[in-house]
């Protein structure tokens, strides 16, 4: 029903901010790890090598026991949370102490965010759906994906260094208003 399409279009916005967010700072973090923390092509590889390793463990290993205490939509939020403290943080990141930890929040939070927001879309629809309804949440996603990086260059260049994580931090908020407005029922 309606309600159903607009709980979908939710989670849909949701997936679209946080993913114009996180693209945002997987843009533009070589550009900030280099200013600030003169960090080298081999440096920022292996900093992005440590984000992948964290999203493996946080997806093969922590969610399933995290969402079975929590719930799949307070995981989701929780990831938000994170997501948008670790960008806030990493906005003012000038020791590396700070920058490890914004870095932990952001990448625990994605880890959560990403699978958590497929499972609440086939959650929503028929089986017979699932496919259309996946495949509408990777297209929106792939939006944001292109629009994240555009605008986080945008930022970071005509704005400031940190300001693409304070606007990326604050679409996470927005993100997580999205999501705690869909509910976590199933729709049929």
């Amino acid at each position: 029903g309606t309600s159903a399409k607009i709980r979908l279009w939710g989670l849909a916005l949701t997936g679209f901010t946080a993913i114009v967010a996180f693209s945002g700072f997987e843009a533009t973090f070589s550009l900030l790890a280099g200013n600030r923390f003169n960090l080298t092509e081999g440096g920022i590889a292996a900093i992005f090598v440590g984000i992948g390793a964290v999203l493996v463990v946080v997806q093969g290993i922590l969610i399933a026991p995290i969402n079975a205490k929590l719930g799949t939509q307070r995981s989701l939020q929780i990831g938000l949370v994170l997501n948008s403290a670790g960008l806030i943080i990493l906005a003012f990141a000038e020791s590396w102490s700070i920058l490890i930890i914004a870095l932990s929040f952001l990448t625990v939070g994605q880890g959560l965010v990403a699978p958590n927001l497929s499972t609440l879309v086939s959650g929503r629809v028929p089986d017979h759906r699932r496919g259309e309804a996946l495949g509408f949440q990777q297209g929106v996603n792939a939006i944001g994906r292109v629009s994240g990086p555009a605008l986080a260059g945008i930022l970071y260049d005509h704005v400031s260094i940190g300001s693409p994580y304070l606007v990326g931090g604050a679409l996470c908020a927005l993100a997580l208003l999205f999501a705690v407005g869909v509910g976590e029922q199933e729709s049929f």
